[in-house]
C-alpha cells in the first residue's frame, strides 16, 4: 500500500499516558490466509505504567503529550464518545504529532476505527514511531494501484525504514467502514491483526525492526496526499494490555483440538494451568518469552485429556488390587484426566473428601451420590446435604445423583423378551415411583444419572426424565447410563427429550454373556449406530464402567467402537459376535464422545474437553493420531504423556523429553 504516500504523506499522531487495567473478554480465534486459525494469548491481568482512553470526556486527558498541535485536525465533540482526526497533508512529524513512550517490554495495543477511505493514500490507524524516517503503521487505507500489495479499501501494515518506504503486508476486507486494529509486541516481534468485530481476529503481518530502529513511541494516525479531501477518522478507544508469556510450547506436532472452528493445529502454548494459544508453529512460537520452554513433538499428537464419564475406579479399587494412588496411575496411563465415580455412599463421600483435602487427588473426579444401591435399595435423601458443585478447575466435585432402575451387577437387566434363566429381568421401581424420584432430584437442583441396561429400564428412564422436564429443555442434563438394549420404538425418543446417553466402548462382546438376549431381541443390543443416527445433534458420551465391564483404555475402547474386533482383558483380539456389529461408529463420531461430550455430561465443557485458550491444560500426548492411522492400528497407539492443569501427571518411560517437571510418573 499504502499507509503512506511515496512522495507526500501527512500524519496526525495521537498518544497518551493514562494508567488503567485493560482486560476484555478472552480473545477469540485468529485467521490467516496461509496458516489457518490461531487463538490469541490470554491477557495478563496487570497494570501498565501507561493508559487507555475511551474518548468519552469533553477534553483529552492531561496525561496526553502533544507535540506541534494543530487543534483544527481533531475533535472530541464531532462524534460523541470518539476522537475524530481529520486527514491532512504534510510530511510525517512536522505537525500534529502527538506521541507517548511505548511500554517497556511486551504489550498489546488496540483501537476501533470508523473510516472509509476512497482515494489513494488516505489512511488512518495505529502508528509505531521512532522519527519521521522510521515508523510503522497498521491502518485502514486505500491503494488502487495494480499489484498484489494493493487491495483497495483494506488493511495495511507498512511504513518507513531509514527514509525508505517499505510495503509489508495487506489484507482485503468485506466490512468497509469499521475496523478493529491490534498490534502485539512479543520479544522483538510486532504482530498486526485486524478484526471486523473485535472478537475474531485476522493476522495481517508480523515483523521485527532492523538493527538501529527503535519504535519507542506509539499513537494514532490519519493521513492523505495533497490532492485528496480531508476525511474524518473516528477512533472509539486506545487501549494497552500486557500479554502473558507461555511457560511451555509444544510444537511440530498434530494438535487435535475437538473445536469445530479450528479442528487441527501444529502447536499449543500453556501458561500456568491454562492453554493460552493454539495454532501454527510460526504463530505459537512467536509468543515464547525468555523463560518459555519449547518441546518438539516430532510429529506426535496432542488430544484433550480423555473424559471417562462413568466408572467405579475409586469405589472398586480393592477389586483391582489397587489403592487410590494406583487407580489414578491406571487412569493417567490410559490418558484419562477427568472421570466420574458412579457409586458414592455417605461413608465413601467422606473418604474422598479427606483424600482431596490431603492434596493427593490428581485426576479430576465427579462423584455421583447414590439414591439407591445397585440392588434397588433406597438409601434416602442423604444426598441433599451435599449440593452439586460447578467450580471451574475443582479436582473433586459433586456431580449429581445415581439411580438404579434395573439389575445388572445385582439381579438382571429388565428386558421385554423372556430370558430362559432370568425371565424379563428386574425393575426396581414402578413408572410412577421413578417419575417422583427424578422429579424430586431435579427440584433439589441435581443432575440424575439413571442406570438402565434393559429396554424396559430405558423406557422407564426416558419417561421419568420427560415427566420431570415437563416439556422444558434438559438444562439439568439428566443422563441415562449404559443404554445397552434399546427397542426400535425407543430410538427416536432421546432427541426430543434431550437426554444425555452414555454408551459403552469395550465390553465382553466376543462370546455370549450370562445375560445373552433371546434371538428375538438380539437386534436391540449395543446398537450405537442406530441410536446416534436416530438422534442427530444429541450429546452422547463414552464410558468405560471399569472395572465392572470392558477395559479402561479409551484407545482400546475406540478400537472396539470403530471396528468389528475387540481387545480382551488378557490382551488378545477377538471378533465380535455378528449380532453386535451394529455398534460400530466412525473415529470422527467417537472421539468427541471421549472428550468434549464427556465433559458436557459432567458440566465441564467450558473448562476442559477441547483445546482452546482459557481452558485448562488437560491434555495427552499420543504416539499417533487416531484420525490418521487405519482403524485396525488404533489399538497400538501409545499414551506418552498426560497433563492435568498444566502439570505432567504421567510420563511414559523413555519419554522424559516430553515431560517438563515430571516426577510423578
Amino acid at each position: 500500500m499504502r499507509c503512506q504516500s511515496g512522495t507526500l504523506t501527512s500524519l496526525a499522531v495521537l498518544v497518551l499516558t493514562t494508567a488503567t487495567l485493560i482486560v476484555g473478554p478472552a480473545p477469540r480465534s485468529v485467521a490467516s490466509p496461509s496458516t489457518g486459525r490461531v487463538y490469541l494469548p490470554i491477557l495478563a491481568r496487570t497494570y501498565l505504567p501507561f493508559g487507555d482512553d475511551e474518548f468519552n470526556g469533553p477534553r483529552l486527558s492531561p496525561r496526553w503529550t502533544i507535540v506541534n498541535e494543530d487543534s483544527a485536525q481533531w475533535s472530541l465533540s464531532a462524534r460523541p464518545g470518539f476522537l475524530r482526526i481529520t486527514t491532512h497533508t504534510g510530511a510525517v512529524g512536522d505537525r500534529n504529532l502527538l506521541l507517548q513512550p511505548a511500554p517497556p517490554g511486551d504489550f498489546d495495543l488496540r483501537t476501533r476505527l470508523l473510516f472509509a477511505p476512497t482515494r489513494n493514500f488516505q489512511a488512518a490507524g495505529l502508528v509505531l514511531y521512532q522519527d519521521a524516517d522510521n515508523y510503522w503503521m497498521l491502518c485502514r487505507g486505500y491503494c488502487g494501484f495494480a499489484g498484489p500489495a494493493c487491495v483497495g479499501n483494506g488493511i495495511y501494515f507498512d511504513g518507513s525504514e531509514r527514509g525508505i518506504m517499505s510495503g509489508f503486508s495487506s489484507l482485503g476486507t468485506t466490512v468497509q467502514g469499521e475496523a478493529y486494529l491490534r498490534v502485539v509486541r512479543l520479544g522483538g516481534t510486532y504482530t498486526a491483526y485486524y478484526s471486523p468485530d473485535g472478537v475474531d481476529w485476522t493476522l495481517v503481518g508480523s515483523r521485527s525492526p532492523p538493527a538501529g530502529m527503535n519504535l519507542s513511541r506509539v499513537g494514532l494516525t490519519a493521513a492523505r496526499d495533497s490532492a485528496s479531501p480531508g476525511t474524518a477518522a473516528d477512533f472509539d478507544f486506545f487501549r494497552f494490555a500486557s500479554p502473558a508469556m507461555p511457560d511451555l510450547i509444544f510444537h511440530n506436532g498434530i494438535i487435535v483440538t475437538m473445536e469445530q472452528g479450528q479442528p487441527h493445529a501444529q502447536a499449543i502454548a500453556v501458561r500456568g494451568e491454562s492453554i493460552v494459544a493454539v495454532g501454527s508453529d510460526a504463530q505459537v512460537l512467536a509468543l515464547r518469552g525468555a523463560r518459555t520452554r519449547t518441546i518438539d513433538l516430532r510429529g506426535m499428537t496432542i488430544l484433550p485429556g480423555f473424559v471417562d464419564a462413568h466408572n467405579h475406579l475409586f469405589n472398586d479399587a480393592a477389586r483391582l488390587g489397587l489403592d487410590k494412588e494406583g487407580v489414578q496411575r491406571l487412569a493417567l496411563e490410559s490418558g484419562i484426566t477427568t472421570m466420574a465415580n458412579m457409586y458414592c455412599t455417605p461413608e465413601f463421600l467422606a473418604e474422598m473428601q479427606a483424600y482431596q483435602a490431603s492434596g493427593k487427588l490428581r485426576v479430576r473426579t465427579s462423584l455421583y451420590l447414590n439414591y439407591t444401591s445397585n440392588c434397588g435399595v433406597v438409601l434416602g435423601d442423604w444426598y441433599k446435604q451435599h449440593p452439586p458443585t460447578r467450580n471451574p478447575g475443582e479436582m473433586l466435585r459433586i456431580g449429581g445423583v445415581k439411580i438404579f432402575t434395573d439389575g445388572g451387577s445385582c439381579g438382571a437387566p429388565a428386558i421385554s423378551c423372556n430370558h430362559p434363566v432370568y425371565g424379563r429381568g428386574d425393575l426396581w421401581f414402578t413408572q410412577e415411583q421413578l417419575n417422583a424420584i427424578v422429579a424430586d432430584v431435579q427440584r433439589a437442583g441435581y443432575q440424575a444419572a439413571i442406570h438402565a441396561l434393559g429396554d424396559r429400564a430405558v423406557e422407564q428412564a426416558l419417561l421419568a426424565i420427560q415427566s420431570a422436564l415437563g416439556g422444558l429443555p434438559n438444562s439439568a442434563r439428566h443422563r441415562i447410563e449404559h443404554n445397552a438394549v434399546v427397542r426400535d420404538d425407543l430410538l427416536p425418543l432421546y432427541g426430543p427429550i434431550g437426554v444425555v446417553p452414555l454408551i459403552f466402548g469395550s465390553y465382553p462382546a466376543c462370546a455370549p454373556s450370562q445375560f445373552a438376549l433371546p434371538a428375538a431381541c438380539l437386534p436391540w443390543e449395543w446398537r450405537w449406530r442406530d441410536l446416534v443416527a436416530a438422534n442427530p445433534g444429541l450429546h452422547f458420551a463414552w464410558h468405560s464402567d471399569m472395572p465392572a465391564l470392558g477395559l479402561l483404555s479409551p484407545l482400546k475402547s475406540l478400537y472396539s467402537m470403530v471396528t468389528t474386533h475387540q481387545v480382551q482383558r488378557d490382551g488378545t483380539v477377538c471378533e465380535l459376535l455378528p449380532s453386535l456389529t451394529a455398534k460400530t461408529l466412525t473415529v470422527e463420531q467417537v472421539l468427541p464422545m471421549m472428550t468434549i461430550e464427556g465433559a458436557y455430561a459432567l458440566f465441564r465443557e467450558g473448562e476442559l474437553g477441547s483445546l482452546k485458550p482459557g481452558k485448562f491444560a488437560d491434555l495427552v500426548v499420543l504416539s499417533a493420531s487416531p484420525l490418521a492411522v487405519p482403524p485396525e492400528a488404533i489399538k497400538d497407539i501409545q499414551v506418552r504423556m498426560a497433563m492435568v492443569g498444566g502439570k505432567v501427571e504421567y510420563c511414559a518411560p523413555g519419554q522424559e523429553g516430553l515431560c517438563p517437571g515430571h516426577g510423578l510418573n
